[in-house]
């Protein structure tokens, strides 16, 4: 008797190491899962504005305003309109989303840090489609997606070799942004869209799978426990 009752103490401590284990093993899989599928959304969302951009490359460069004034000469280029939208995009869905580069027009759009090795990663890696990475820091957790902007041939209208650009085109250019992002060619890496996701968002997220999950775990395993004891409770009352 007191053999299994032994037996049946090691077997309920050895279930609950299990249990803290697998819990462990369950949050690490939520968050991987949870983290693939922001990454997915960024990934889905980059497409997006890419795809933005080559609609507005077929017809921008035949749009003329008739109140000037009111109107940047470029609102409709891909690289102005698409980063208009990524402003409205940003605000509303608490997300940092930027078009960036190494040699912007606008001082605005500088690539810094983690997004300037983003450039560096896709022009070593000509094949790759995208990036991402897990930001764990304390000061600014969260996910950073890069998306690579490649020079297409409606591109080289306005970035491509300065003497064969429209001449009314690149004088407008210089006169609003200076010599500046010019002599691109064709497949050229010209910047990335950067998409930054913050971690509080993910960890919202991977709280409320878990947590269903648990609760799961939890009613199953004292399911088994209730019976486990019903089955075996004789022998218990007899000490």
């Amino acid at each position: 008797m007191k053999s299994l009752k032994n037996e049946m103490l090691k077997s309920l401590l050895f279930s609950i190491v299990a249990l803290f284990f697998i819990l462990f093993v369950l949050y690490q899989a939520v968050t991987r899962f949870v983290i693939k599928q922001e990454v997915s959304k960024a990934r889905l969302l980059a497409h997006s504005l890419v795809h933005t951009r080559e609609y507005l490359s077929k017809f921008a460069p035949y749009i003329q305003f008739r109140k000037k004034q009111y109107f940047s000469p470029f609102s409709l280029t891909p690289a102005y309109a698409v980063g208009e939208i990524a402003k409205i995009l940003s605000k509303k869905d608490n997300i940092y989303i930027r078009q960036l580069s190494d040699k912007p027009r606008d001082p605005k759009n500088l690539a810094k840090g983690d997004e300037l090795d983003a450039i560096k990663y896709f022009r070593l890696h000509k094949n790759s489609k995208d990036f991402f990475i897990a930001h764990r820091n304390k000061d600014n957790p969260h996910i950073f997606y890069t998306y690579p902007l490649r020079m297409e041939k409606s591109c080289l209208k306005c970035h491509g070799p300065a003497n064969k650009i429209e001449k009314p085109l690149y004088q407008e250019l210089v006169k609003l942004y200076g010599n500046k992002a010019f002599g691109y060619k064709l497949g050229e890496i010209r910047g990335i869209i950067a998409i930054r996701i913050p971690f509080d968002q993910v960890k919202s997220t991977i709280k409320i799978i878990f947590f269903k999950l648990l609760s799961y775990i939890f009613l199953s395993f004292t399911k088994l426990t209730t019976m486990s004891f019903i089955k075996y409770k004789n022998y218990f009352l007899v000490f």
